[in-house]
């Protein structure tokens, strides 16, 4: 009965098709907007809709109740541990690195990890300070504070008049900057442009990752020799910390010898304050290529590790934590924020359960900084330099990807290497635009000349196809030939797909007049 409902299907119309099977009529403008009204107006509906919808902003609501205490609290106390560790000399180091006083690399190891507990769902990102982004945010200082010109001894700026106006410090920068980022990852968010993500391969990502790390090594040159070199634009941490700072406290080389050392930390919080309003505008440009590496490294991280361990990670709400992570943080002195790659993959190595371990970093960096700041004045620059260089080996051996990447696919090899090459050769933002430029001409080039192959049957007996050129067998059987075409049938490909199935079916009735049918597959 079915078999016959189904054949008589055919030799109907549209019409009549459309009729028997109750065909969906398209929703008008109006429908959608009724509908797209009444989803905005649902959580005001109820209390519990209200609740609901809270909730999905603050993922701490949902996963926090569930929490297993007695079995997870131990290794989240002791991970979120470790990782305040390392968040200490890597905090002050990449501070260092950005251009602002050291004490401002603690600052963005503490209120970005709180805030991030919040609003996050990825159980192991380490949010917070990060190379690659701290070098963007100096060399994006820089342009922005060469934009204020005029400047005086006195740190005032001279406006065109004789009127003096208060200057604007680094710090105030990076504060406007971070803030500038985390409106566009909220802006990104509510337009749930997560999508974009995907045009940042992971070849595109690791290949200016590494590209940058260059920089950041090169940085480091003045630190790491004692020497000045011009600058180019384009648990064995706390150990090591320890011993510096006792050698340099106790022999007194700032004085005796001018080593250059962190100097003055001050013990307590900063106030909160509002960033600089007038300089978004001259931070906006700057602030987007920083939020692409963000988002891009942060999302990626997440996504990995998710599927590794088996959690559920929303990237639209990663969005969301990013940004509501970064806005609050910047009414406190601090830089742009990142997942730092080390932290991440050492917070999954110490068995980390939820992203409660970042109340036991918070309070070992609130203790650091309340109490622990003076020990680390003596700290001599040097260390902080090999911090760094040290800090960049994981992204130097990416360069072990590339054997793997290569007979893969030879295009995305070519992205990476691209994407190095530009990053190190010119500058890290400009190095980030050729690189998202280019894997984008390759998807252009790939969909208007994609691969095609002319498949024969293998064997009389069974659907096997394949290429001719490859198998011996494909040459006594051809009865059927198909067409493979490795893309969707585009307007900027259509000809050539009309003329190379051409050519395929006058060859194969010249080779084989027996031929009763072509099939073509498409993807």
């Amino acid at each position: 009965m079915g078999t016959e409902a189904i054949w008589s299907t055919y030799g109907l119309n549209q019409e009549e098709y459309d009729r028997k099977f109750q065909y969906r009529s398209k929703s008008t403008i109006k429908d959608r907007l009724k509908k797209g009204t009444r989803r905005l107006l649902t959580p005001c509906s109820s209390p519990r809709n209200l609740w609901r919808f809270f909730t999905n902003f603050v993922p701490i609501l949902q996963w926090l109740p569930k929490y297993n205490w007695k079995a997870d609290i131990p290794h989240d106390v002791i991970g979120g541990l470790t990782i305040g560790v390392m968040h200490v000399p890597q905090g002050i180091a990449y501070a260092v690195l950005a251009g602002v006083d050291p004490v401002y690399g603690l600052y963005v190891s503490l209120f970005p990890v709180f805030f991030y507990m919040l609003f996050g769902t990825s159980k192991h990102a380490s949010v917070g300070s990060f190379s690659v982004t701290a070098i963007m945010c100096a060399l994006a200082s820089d342009e922005v504070m060469l934009q204020h010109t005029g400047m005086s001894d006195d740190n005032t700026v001279i406006t065109g008049s004789n009127d003096t106006v208060p200057s604007i410090t680094y710090v105030e920068i990076t504060t406007t900057l971070a803030f500038t980022t985390g409106i566009i990852e909220l802006v990104a968010g509510v337009l749930q442009l997560e999508f974009i993500t995907a045009y940042f391969s992971d070849q595109l990502v690791s290949g200016f990752i590494t590209g940058s790390s260059v920089h950041v090594a090169v940085a480091q040159i003045d630190d790491f020799f004692g020497i000045n070199s011009p600058k180019f634009h384009g648990i064995g941490y706390l150990f090591k910390i320890i011993i510096s700072i006792i050698v340099s406290h106790t022999m007194n080389l700032n004085t005796h010898h001018n080593v250059p050392i962190v100097g003055e930390i001050p013990t307590a919080l900063p106030k909160p304050r509002l960033p600089r309003f007038d300089v978004i505008v001259d931070c906006f440009p700057y602030a987007i290529g920083i939020t692409a590496v963000t988002v891009a490294v942060h999302i990626s991280m997440a996504k990995m590790l998710a599927k590794r361990l088996k959690y559920h990670v929303d990237p639209n709400q990663e969005l969301y934590a990013l940004g509501f992570t970064t806005v609050l943080s910047s009414f406190f002195p601090i830089f742009p924020l990142c997942t730092a790659l080390a932290r991440t993959m050492v917070s999954v190595e110490v068995g980390i359960r939820s992203q409660l371990s970042a109340v036991s970093s918070c309070l070992l960096l609130l203790a650091v900084i309340l109490m622990l700041g003076p020990v680390l004045n003596a700290l001599p620059m040097c260390i902080l330099a090999v911090i760094i260089v040290m800090s960049l080996r994981s992204m130097l051996e990416k360069f072990a990807e590339l054997p793997k990447i290569w007979p893969v696919s030879k295009i995305d090899f070519l992205i990476w290497i691209v994407a190095f090459v530009t990053t190190v050769a010119l500058d890290v933002m400009i190095g980030l635009i050729i690189s998202v430029l280019f894997a984008l001409m390759t998807l252009i080039f790939r969909s208007q000349w994609p691969r095609w192959e002319r498949l024969v049957q293998l064997s009389e007996s069974q659907p096997y196809f394949d290429n001719p050129k490859r198998y011996i067998a494909a040459g006594t059987n051809s009865n059927i030939r198909l067409y493979r075409f490795q893309s969707p049938l585009l307007f900027n490909n259509v000809e050539r797909f009309k003329t190379n199935i051409y050519n395929a079916i006058t060859d194969w009735k010249k080779s084989a007049p027996s031929v009763v049918g072509v099939l073509s597959d498409i993807f």
